[in-house]
């Protein structure tokens, strides 16, 4: 009794898990490149960044995705700080980017830290406070 009430409450959740969420589905981003990280903006806009300068956006939940500038520098972390403002890491050493327009125009962020490796996370509380991490270990 024990055993099939235990796998009654199994076979109940998964029911209601995938009757009562979306579905998974498989779409094209239309690139071939390895994509990293995806940063949602609604229910229907989001960027997502990978390699080779790779960084798209779209604006119909993912049917299409238009290639944005990275004005030639590689993401290795992408955060969103405001409605249109977005902050990324790059593969040089330390270097952040900002961008106040939606991702299409990049300004150089400059600050007083020597750092030896470059940013693999980013999280911010608001536009001027914010976190960075590399995967080195002390």
């Amino acid at each position: 009794m024990k055993h099939s009430l235990k796998a009654f409450f199994i076979v109940l959740f998964a029911s209601i898990s995938f009757a009562g969420f979306g579905q998974w589905a498989k779409v094209s981003s239309g690139t071939t490149q390895n994509l990293w990280q995806i940063c949602y903006i609604s229910k229907d806009t989001a960027l997502v960044f990978g390699s080779q300068k790779t960084l798209l956006k779209t604006t119909d939940g993912g049917k299409t995705w238009d290639s944005l500038n990275t004005a030639n520098f590689i993401i290795g972390a992408l955060a969103r700080v405001g409605k249109h403002t977005f902050i990324v890491s790059t593969t040089d050493y330390g270097v952040l980017n900002r961008s106040d327009d939606g991702a299409n125009t990049w300004k150089k962020i400059t600050y007083s830290v020597n750092i030896a490796s470059a940013f693999t996370l980013l999280y911010f509380v608001s536009g001027a406070k914010g976190y960075a991490a590399d995967n080195q270990m002390f």
